[in-house]
């Protein structure tokens, strides 16, 4: 079945299309985004400078020391007096009253009709004057309600201008409140003498600034649009031309190609005619050449495959027959009640170079071997029964530790062209009393417990390794095993586990682990070590063959 038939193609050319419009739409939106922003900017500051201009206007064209003698005349108790009946009242008169009874209304007038002149004139929302002290104001002058607002006292704090605390400018902002958008600023009117008297404010309509920048935006992103809409047309035409169309062949001429069900083969092979002097042109030579090895390579993997497989099963046959050379059926004895031993083997490759073993050599003496062959692999798994058999051949004859240790040595010796070797540790066991006579031909050094104790290392004699030197000299000794006392036997496979930090599990480690629990059954302290040193490997690959044998008296 072709590929193409498996799953929906989606079209390049619309991917590229939606990229490219996606991609302008973006950066569109962006640089509307800032014009926006600066157009908001420009007007803002416009609003700002023309509120500033104004108030200075009126801070020029308003009397300052009539302001001043209007400010010292009504503080008084009896002023805001009648203030309060005023506005109680609704009551003008009274307050042109007082302005009559102390020749201030003509002035008065005069500053009210200025005022109104120039908001008429500037086209001003709101323009008044007050007076700024320690955080409190006071309307002198306010075009909406000249005589009622006369005085009218109010504290600045909870307000934008609670930072004022005397008769100063106040920079323009742009506020939003119940009375609209607005921006406000103030400009100080000065007496004869420079003092600020007060303050001349403005607040001016801003509303339009919204108004302003939204019809930027919209007349910029239409047009914008029309124009990504022009451009999206003309790139399809040219994506369809120079690149997706070339692309659609290259596809169709891979479908052609096969399948891993239908096979490849060179008939299936289609050439284009493609010459877009780019990488696309580029990767239909490549893709052609691919086509051809990839069929040439077929026919070697078939080979490469078969052979493969052969030489797996044989290494499957030889793992099975490596195995079956090992005592692996436990209870080993099972009419024997008189010690308890367990052994395990688990090669780093298919097979091995180390090896265990233990026999009976007559009713009262057990053989035992923990041994571990230079190298791994077909290599050492062929070297370790030869070794495994001329050792037992021997062991089986009567003779002595020492004795065993030579002769294995002389004989492995004698036909090593390859110069391999092993370490050996042979001990023969009397079971009847748990005495011990055991070489030591370069191996590890092995652990004992006695009945009620735990682990320690046993620091016995090393001769030279089994294999290296033909003639060589081996010794003996002796040690006594006690009733419920263990011997544990390993290779270095077992110490010289390494983790993905390459630490060693170390000597340390394995006490730590044998003496958890130092009185479990042979087949329990194997099982313990095992987890013990997979926990400290972890996902690290299996460095090297792991044995490991222990045997106890009962």
């Amino acid at each position: 079945m072709s590929r193409k038939n498996t799953k929906k193609r989606k079209k390049l050319s619309s991917r590229l299309v939606k990229t490219i419009i996606v991609s302008m739409v973006s950066v569109t939106l962006i640089a509307l985004a800032g014009l926006g922003f600066f157009n908001w900017f420009a007007d803002k500051k416009f609003y700002n400078d023309k509120t500033m201009q104004i108030a200075k206007t009126v801070s020029d064209s308003v009397n300052g020391d009539f302001l001043e003698q209007l400010k010292e005349t009504m503080d008084s108790t009896d002023y805001y007096d009648r203030l309060e009946v005023a506005i109680a009242y609704e009551d003008r008169e009274i307050i042109k009253k007082w302005l009559f009874d102390n020749d201030m209304y003509i002035q008065f007038e005069t500053c009210i009709n200025t005022l109104s002149t120039i908001q008429t004139d500037m086209e001003v929302k709101y323009l008044y004057i007050q007076t700024i002290n320690d955080g409190k104001c006071m309307t002198l002058i306010d075009t909406s309600e000249p005589f009622l607002s006369l005085g009218y006292p109010q504290d600045l704090t909870g307000t934008e201008f609670a930072y004022l605390d005397r008769n100063m400018e106040v920079s323009p902002i742009i506020t939003k409140s119940e009375f609209g958008l607005l921006s406000s600023g103030g400009v100080p009117i000065y007496n004869s003498k420079g003092d600020a008297i007060a303050i001349a404010f403005c607040d001016i309509d801003a509303s339009d600034m919204i108004k302003s920048t939204l019809g930027f935006v919209y007349m910029n992103g239409g047009i914008t649009l029309i124009a990504v809409f022009i451009v999206s047309m003309i790139s399809t035409r040219r994506i369809k031309k120079r690149i997706t169309g070339p692309i659609e062949q290259l596809t169709d001429a891979v479908d052609n190609f096969g399948t891993e069900e239908t096979g490849f083969n060179k008939e299936n092979i289609t050439e284009l005619s493609i010459d877009t002097n780019d990488e696309i042109e580029e990767l239909y030579h490549a893709t052609h050449y691919m086509q051809v090895s990839i069929i040439d390579y077929m026919d070697n993997l078939t080979a490469v495959t078969a052979e493969k497989e052969r030489i797996g099963a044989e290494l499957d046959v030889a793992t099975r027959i490596q195995a079956s050379m090992l005592p692996n059926v436990f209870p080993p004895f099972p009419y024997r009640n008189d010690f308890d031993i367990y052994a395990t083997m688990n090669p780093a490759k298919e097979v091995g170079g180390d090896f265990y073993d233990f026999f009976l050599i007559d009713d009262d003496h057990l053989g035992i071997v923990m041994a571990d062959v230079s190298g791994k692999g077909v290599p050492a798994a062929l070297f370790m029964m030869m070794s495994k058999i001329i050792l037992s051949n021997f062991a089986q004859m009567g003779l002595s530790p020492a004795e065993v240790l030579a002769k294995t040595n002389d004989s492995i010796c004698a036909s090593n062209e390859e110069d391999m070797f092993v370490t050996v540790w042979f001990g023969i066991l009397t079971i009847s009393t748990g005495h011990i006579v055991a070489g030591n031909a370069g191996h590890e050094y092995p652990m004992i417990r006695s009945a009620n104790g735990s682990f320690k290392v046993f620091e016995d004699n090393h001769d030279f390794v089994i294999g290296g030197m033909e003639g060589m000299p081996y010794s003996q000794y002796e040690f006594d095993l006690e009733k419920g006392g263990t011997l544990f036997l390993y290779t270095d496979g077992c110490p010289e586990a390494t983790n993905a930090n390459n630490e060693l599990f170390g000597t340390n480690r394995m006490l730590t682990a044998l003496n958890r629990d130092s009185s479990a059954s042979p087949k329990d302290l194997l099982s313990n070590m095992t987890d013990a040193v997979n926990t400290f490997v972890g996902d690290a690959p299996q460095f090297d063959d792991l044995t490991m044998l222990a045997i106890t008296l009962t």
